[in-house]
């Protein structure tokens, strides 16, 4: 958050207050398969103008418990200008090339682009619940 009093440096304005985006909310789960998964979460609700930019970083990791498993980068998502309706209050991403009956959590990351093209970095949002790719064969294991 900048402070109000100096010179902003998204919309190059004096006494702008700018908050970074932030998620409070850990995504959900839609729908899965051997390699994939769909998640959706919440768009955040505040006003984006031009020339501001907002996108959202999906991140994933193994559902190991361990809290220094690495972060990993999936798709980007744009942020929908207004929701027609209230479905489009969610947005959605599909994680690819997963690997099959395997635990992962997720979670979404705002980032803000200004008219400089800077991209700033929000908080990610709360990660989610374990979600599983499906499996299906010889090679499932029985949980």
């Amino acid at each position: 958050m900048l402070q109000c009093g100096f010179t902003c440096r998204i919309c190059k304005s004096r006494f702008c207050c700018t908050v970074l985006p932030r998620l409070s909310t850990a995504p959900g789960f839609v729908a899965n398969d051997e390699t994939w998964i769909k998640i959706r979460w919440l768009r955040w609700n505040g006003i984006i103008e031009p020339p501001l930019l907002l996108l959202y970083q999906v991140e994933y990791q193994l559902s190991d418990g361990s809290e220094d498993s690495e972060w990993l980068i999936g798709p980007l998502v744009p942020h929908a200008s207004e929701p027609q309706s209230s479905a489009a209050e969610y947005l959605e991403a599909t994680v690819l090339h997963l690997t099959r009956n395997t635990f992962y959590d997720f979670r979404v990351r705002p980032l803000l682009r200004d008219a400089d093209s800077q991209w700033t970095n929000a908080s990610a949002s709360p990660h989610s619940s374990p979600y599983r790719t499906s499996c299906s064969g010889l090679h499932c294991s029985v949980t």
